[in-house]
C-alpha cells in the first residue's frame, strides 16, 4: 500500500487475538532494491496501552540471514497500529497494513527500500507523507505532557538531514546538481505542490528553511544514488546474475528510456521495452508478487497460512498467473547459496481473467535459508520469494 495513497492520519487498525502466552511473531526481512539484506535496520511496533500509544516492541534487523528481524509481541487484545523501518543510509518507513491471529504467525515480507533518494514526483510526495506519518507517531507516544518542542528535537535529530537532502523546490539554487535536476524536471504544478507540501513538512519538524544540507547526508544517500543511477549495463550485470523479474526488467528499462540514460541507452531501453511488453502479452506473468507466496497449506487453491518463516516439513508455493496460453512454468527451490535443490513443472491453463491458480510443494528437513523462484516457458524469472526453515 503506497503512502500517498493513504489518508495522512488514518491509521488502519487490526485487533490482534492474541494472549501473553500466545505471542505475535512479527517478522520478515528488510532488502534494498536488489534484493540483498540490510542490516542495522531499526523496527518499531506501535500499540494503543491505556488509551495511549506506546512502543511496545523494537529490535533491529540481523547479520544471519542477512536484513533478517522477528519480535514477538503480546499484545494481549491490544490493537497494533504500526510497525516503523529506519535504517540511517535509507529512507523510513511506516508500514500499517497490520494483521495476524493466535496460532499464526505474521510475517511482514516486503522489499522495505527499494530506491536511494526520491528520483520522480510520487516517489517524493510519498516520502513526505512517511515522514509526517513517522512524527505523529512519535507524537502520541509522548503524550500530551511532552512539549512539542521537544518532540521536534528529538524527530530533528533522527531525520533533519534527510529530509533537507530531498528535492525541494523553494530552496533549488541552494541544492546539489542532483536535486535541481530532479526539481527542473518537475511540471510548474507539480513543484507547486511539492513546495507546499514540504513548508509543511518544516513545520512540522520545526526545520528552518535555511538550513543547510550536511555533506554526511548527502554523501550516504545522493551520491550512492548517482552511482547507482540505471544503465543498460548495469541491467545487464543484475540480469547476468538471475537477479531481475521480467518486471523489474521493463521498469528499469522504462526509467532508464525517460530519465537517466544516454541517448543511446535510451534507444536500447525502447528496443527492449518493445521486446519485454511482447513476452510479458504473450506467456505467464503475474499482475503483483502477492500472487505468489510460500505458505502452510493450499486448500480448495487458495493459501493458506502464508508466512516465510516455517518449521521443518512441507513448504508450499502458491501462484496465480496471468496466462494468455497454455504453457509449462518452471518452479526452482534453492538453498541460501543459491544451489538448486529441485526443479519442477507446473502446467498451467489459459487465463487471462482472475488468473490461473496452481501450487507445489517441496518437503524441507534442514534448517536454513531457502528461494523458491518462477519461471516462465521462455525462461523469464517472473517471481521469487526467499523465506526460513527454523
Amino acid at each position: 500500500m503506497r503512502a500517498f495513497k493513504r489518508t495522512l492520519h488514518a491509521l488502519v487498525l487490526v485487533l490482534l487475538s492474541a494472549t501473553a502466552a500466545n505471542a505475535v511473531n512479527i517478522s520478515g526481512y528488510v532488502r534494498n532494491r536488489d534484493g540483498e539484506g540490510l542490516l542495522n535496520t531499526t523496527i518499531r511496533v506501535f500499540a494503543p496501552v491505556n488509551g495511549e500509544v506506546k512502543e511496545i516492541a523494537k529490535t533491529k534487523s540481523r547479520e544471519s540471514p542477512r536484513g533478517y528481524y522477528e519480535v514477538d509481541v503480546f499484545p494481549e487484545g491490544l490493537i497494533i497500529l504500526a510497525v516503523g523501518y529506519d535504517n540511517d543510509a535509507w529512507q523510513a518507513r511506516v508500514v500499517k497494513n497490520i494483521s495476524g491471529v493466535s496460532d499464526d504467525d505474521h510475517v511482514i515480507n516486503m522489499i522495505l527500500l527499494n530506491k536511494q533518494g526520491p528520483l520522480k514526483f510520487l516517489p517524493i510526495l510519498e516520502q513526505i507523507h512517511e515522514y509526517k506519518e513517522l512524527f505523529h507517531l512519535e507524537l502520541a507516544v509522548a503524550g500530551d505532557r511532552t512539549p512539542l518542542s521537544r518532540v521536534q528535537a528529538r524527530m530533528r535529530s533522527r531525520f533533519k538531514e534527510r529530509i533537507l537532502a530531498m528535492p525541494d523546490p523553494r530552496r533549488s539554487d541552494s541544492q546539489p546538481p542532483k536535486q535541481r535536476e530532479v526539481i527542473v524536471a518537475l511540471r510548474p504544478a507539480q513543484r507547486r505542490i511539492l513546495a507546499r507540501e514540504m513548508k509543511e513538512l518544516f513545520n512540522l519538524y520545526g526545520i528552518d528553511i535555511g538550513s543547510d544540507l550536511r555533506n554526511k547526508r548527502w554523501d550516504t544517500t545522493y551520491r550512492e544514488a548517482e552511482s547507482e543511477v540505471p544503465t543498460i549495463t548495469r541491467l545487464e550485470e543484475l540480469d547476468d546474475k538471475d537477479k531481475l523479474t521480467i518486471k523489474q526488467q521493463l521498469d528499469m528499462l522504462r526509467h532508464i528510456s525517460e530519465n537517466t540514460g544516454s541517448d543511446e541507452d535510451k534507444a536500447e531501453a525502447r528496443s527492449r521495452i518493445l521486446d519485454l511488453e511482447k513476452v510479458i502479452a504473450s506467456s505467464a506473468s503475474i499482475v503483483s508478487q502477492k500472487n505468489f507466496v510460500t505458505c502452510k497449506n493450499v486448500d480448495k487453491l487458495e493459501p493458506v497460512g502464508k508466512a516465510d518463516r516455517f518449521s521443518p516439513g512441507r513448504v508450499y508455493a502458491f501462484v496465480r498467473v496471468h496466462a494468455p496460453r497454455e504453457e509449462t512454468l518452471a518452479l526452482l527451490w534453492n538453498d541460501d547459496n543459491g544451489k538448486e535443490l529441485e526443479r519442477q513443472e507446473l502446467k498451467v491453463k489459459r487465463n487471462e481473467g482472475r488468473g490461473f491458480r496452481t501450487f507445489s510443494y517441496k518437503t524441507l528437513q534442514e534448517t536454513g535459508a531457502y528461494e523458491v523462484r518462477l519461471y516462465n516457458q521462455d525462461r523469464y524469472l517472473i517471481a521469487y520469494r526467499r523465506f526460513i526453515v527454523e
